[in-house]
C-alpha cells in the first residue's frame, strides 16, 4: 500500500482507502431511490459544487486545522472529498448493515482527528459543531450546483430534498434540530454562519492546493492540456458559486461579463443535459467521478 509522510514529521503512514458504496440503492436504504435526495446526490454534476462545499468548510478554522494536520491534501487535494462523498452516500443509499459499518468507521476517524489551530483554540473532529457545519456545506452546495447547472428539482422536489437531508444528517451525527426545521430557515441559517468564519492561512493553502488540479501528476503529457484548460475554468465556476462574502475573502476574482455570457450559456446546456442523464441512481456516481479524474485511492467495499 501506498505511504506518505506525516506533515513536518519523519513517521510514515498508509495512504487513504476510500470503501465506495453499493451501485444500487437498496430497498431498506434510510433514503429511498425515488427521493429527490437520490437525484441529486447520486448525479455526478453534483460534483461541480465540491470544490465550494470544501472552501466553505476550511473556512471553519477548527476544520481548517483538521484538513492540515491529518490529511494527505498537499499531495492528493480531493482524496478527502471523495472519502466524504462515498460515505454520505453509503451511511443514505447502503443497506443497514454496510450503513452501520460505515458510521464506525467514520467514528473511529474522527476519534483521532484533534488538536489545536494556529491560534490556540483546541477543536476535534467528533466535535458535532464542526460536523454538522461540514456535513451542511455538502447539503447547501449540492442545492447550489442544482441550481445554477443541473436544474433536476422544482421548488417542492428541493423542500423534500431537505427533509431527506435533515434525516441524513442525524445518522452522520448532526444532533437532533441542530439543522434547521425548513429550507427556507436552512438558507438564512447558513447566512448567518457566514459571520462566524474566518479564512485564515491554512485555508488559504489549502484553497491553493485544491486550485492546482492534479492532471499532470496523474494523467502524464495529457495532463498538461487538462491542467491549462481545467485549472482556469474551475476557478471562474467556483467563483461563481461561492457565496460573495467568501469569494472575497480567499481573493477569488469575481466572473467578468464576458465569462457570465458563457456561463449563462453554458448552465442552460447543462441542465439539458443533466436532465437527460439523470435515470437510475447510482450512488457511488459521483465518488466514482472525482476518483477517476483525481486518481484517489479508491476501493469498493464487500
Amino acid at each position: 500500500m501506498k505511504e506518505d509522510r506525516l506533515p513536518g514529521q519523519g513517521t510514515r503512514r498508509p495512504a487513504a482507502v476510500v470503501h465506495l458504496p453499493p451501485r444500487l440503492i437498496a430497498e431498506d436504504a434510510l433514503i429511498a431511490s425515488d427521493s429527490p435526495a437520490a437525484t441529486l446526490f447520486c448525479h455526478p454534476g453534483v460534483l461541480v459544487g465540491g470544490p465550494r462545499a470544501l472552501l466553505m468548510q476550511v473556512a471553519a478554522p477548527g476544520v481548517a486545522a483538521g484538513v492540515v494536520e491529518h490529511s494527505r491534501y498537499t499531495e492528493d487535494p480531493f482524496s478527502r472529498l471523495v472519502a466524504t462523498l462515498t460515505t454520505v452516500a453509503t451511511v443514505a443509499f447502503a443497506e443497514p448493515e454496510a450503513r452501520e459499518a460505515a458510521l464506525r468507521r467514520l467514528a473511529a476517524r474522527h476519534r483521532s482527528v484533534t488538536g489545536t489551530t494556529p491560534s490556540g483554540a483546541p477543536y476535534s473532529a467528533s466535535d458535532t459543531g464542526l460536523s454538522t457545519w461540514v456535513y451542511a456545506t455538502l447539503v447547501d452546495s449540492a442545492l447550489a450546483a442544482d441550481r445554477r447547472w443541473l436544474g433536476l428539482l422544482g421548488v417542492g422536489q428541493r423542500r423534500r430534498f431537505y427533509e431527506d437531508a435533515q434525516r441524513l444528517g442525524e445518522a452522520l451525527g448532526a444532533p437532533s434540530g441542530a439543522l434547521p426545521p425548513t429550507l427556507d430557515a436552512f438558507q438564512e441559517w447558513m447566512t448567518s454562519q457566514m459571520a462566524d468564519l474566518e479564512v485564515g492561512q491554512q485555508a488559504l493553502g489549502i484553497a491553493a492546493s485544491i486550485s492546482r488540479l492534479p492532471f499532470r501528476r496523474t494523467w502524464g503529457p495529457l495532463g498538461l492540456v487538462l491542467e491549462a484548460v481545467g485549472e482556469p475554468a474551475s476557478a471562474v465556476l467556483t467563483a461563481d458559486l461561492m457565496p460573495p462574502a467568501l469569494r472575497d475573502a480567499y481573493g477569488m476574482s469575481r466572473p467578468t461579463a464576458a465569462q457570465q455570457a458563457v456561463l449563462s450559456s453554458a448552465t442552460a446546456l447543462s441542465k439539458v443535459v443533466a436532465r437527460r442523464t439523470s435515470g437510475r441512481p447510482h450512488p457511488d456516481g459521483p465518488a466514482l467521478l472525482a476518483s477517476r479524474i483525481t486518481r484517489s485511492a479508491v476501493k469498493r467495499a464487500a
